[in-house]
């Protein structure tokens, strides 16, 4: 059973079925803070009021924010506009969504700045998980007074730009690290285990700071760099190469010198 901590005036809704609504779910209940679930499935999962008594996913939406204050909209930014628009009876509670690129005059904002896995994480790392707000909206302690996360305040201008930082950051380092994984597996024959303590070792200096990038864009070795881009060839990974030979301020070779096969 689970044992309220909010203060009487704050009572949480919780709507969406989705990966961020599953951890946040998760992470209320491990902290003792009541709310109640919402999906637009009928999955008891995912769901407080009994979805045979409210088969309809209106009205359980309406019996489900009934006893709440705050209602925290997570699910996917496109759909955050039109699901206010026709649930106007949400607008009689203080929302809250969870987009880091968009800015809402119907809901304030509290970003989560983590990627959330498949699995469920432990309460700690929940704990530590950065939240960043709207300058001129209500910050993360007026939102959530019973949680201790360390939290932000950005001024609404520069969300889109904070978002993209959080991508290319993110996103793209995931996809970069799936695609090596396996080009060395079909192209090399080499399991993804090999890559694993390279992995681990280039986060670790990366957290410290301590000469994240080695290598021959440190050493401006060209010879070494026109050698890759010749074996990357026409793989999508040459021109992400080059791509970060510009970021690091390094001319690229001649071109005529590191032909791709297609020429």
């Amino acid at each position: 059973m689970i044992v309220a901590r909010e203060p009487e005036n704050h009572r949480y809704a919780l709507l969406g079925s989705g990966r961020l609504a599953r951890h946040l779910v998760h992470y209320f209940r491990a902290e003792g803070i009541e709310a109640n679930a919402w999906a637009r499935q009928p999955d008891p999962a995912f769901n407080t009021v009994d979805v045979t008594v409210y088969p309809d996913p209106r009205a359980r939406l309406e019996a489900a924010i009934e006893p709440c204050t705050h209602a925290l909209l997570l699910i996917s930014d496109d759909a955050l506009e039109s699901f206010i628009r026709e649930h106007d009876f949400l607008q009689r509670k203080i929302l809250i969504h969870c987009s880091g690129a968009l800015v809402l005059k119907q809901a304030h904002s509290a970003h989560p700045l983590m990627t959330f896995s498949h699995e469920l994480y432990e309460p700690e790392v929940y704990r530590r998980i950065p939240f960043v707000t709207e300058a001129d909206g209500p910050g993360f302690s007026e939102l959530f007074p019973a949680l201790s996360n360390p939290s932000y305040a950005l001024a609404p201008e520069k969300k889109a730009l904070y978002h993209a930082y959080c991508v290319v950051s993110g996103n793209f380092t995931g996809l970069l690290w799936e695609r090596v994984f396996r080009e060395f597996e079909t192209e090399l024959g080499l399991p993804k285990a090999a890559l694993l303590p390279y992995m681990d070792c280039v986060f670790a200096n990366l957290a410290s700071d301590d000469g994240v990038v080695t290598g021959p864009l440190v050493r401006k070795d060209m010879q070494t760099i026109r050698c890759d881009l010749r074996a990357l060839s026409d793989n999508p990974l040459r021109d992400l190469y080059e791509a970060f030979l510009r970021l690091c301020c390094i001319a690229l070779p001649p071109m005529e010198t590191v032909a791709r096969k297609s020429q």
